[in-house]
């Protein structure tokens, strides 16, 4: 019987909060959403799927003894535009991405070839599409710039680049994949 409990991530999140709207009903819950996830995609079979999911979050989420933590100001307004939860139940703190005046490219010019680099989680929802296709736009114009991935599919998400198609870029010379790095 918790007094509080805290849920990070999307099914944690839904899961965590029906039980504990259902279960535990007098327990204080903090959600934290980091990403909207594979349901508010802009993939066709995502939007039946986020049909569902908006509304169990607007079941989920409503409750009184609610507050969700949110990174990004756009998933924070687009769930209070879907009537996911209430005006006051929604914080926004700073967590994600990079705060440009803090971390500001050097005047000098970086040593020869430049090296541009992804790190992320293999999903097509994370752009690794658009760096090939940069690469691809850059690399013609100057071939000499790297274009370095670094990350592993996930191969439980829906929108898991494949392995073949990876290859596929490597082989044609766009970019370089390390694969999963811990440093």
């Amino acid at each position: 019987r918790p007094d509080l409990v805290h849920h990070v991530t999307v099914k944690p999140v839904l899961y965590g909060s029906l039980a504990a709207r259902v279960v535990l009903r007098r327990a204080a819950v903090v959600n934290a959403i980091s990403g909207l996830g594979f349901a508010f995609s802009d993939d066709r079979r995502a939007r039946r799927v986020g049909r569902i999911v908006t509304a169990l979050y607007r079941f989920a989420l409503r409750s009184p003894r609610s507050r969700t933590i949110f990174q990004n100001p756009d998933d924070r307004r687009r769930f209070l535009d879907a009537g996911m939860l209430r005006e006051q139940q929604a914080a926004l703190i700073r967590g994600s991405g990079v705060d440009c005046e803090v971390f500001r490219p050097p005047d000098e010019q970086p040593p020869d070839p430049p090296i541009v680099l992804m790190s992320s989680r293999l999903l097509y929802e994370k752009g690794v599409s658009e760096f090939a296709s940069a690469a691809r736009l850059v690399r013609h114009a100057d071939p000499t710039v790297r274009f370095v991935l670094v990350g592993r599919p996930d191969e439980g998400n829906l929108t898991s680049i494949p392995v073949r198609q990876l290859e596929a870029w490597v082989d044609e010379g766009l970019l370089e994949w390390l694969g999963h790095r811990s440093d």
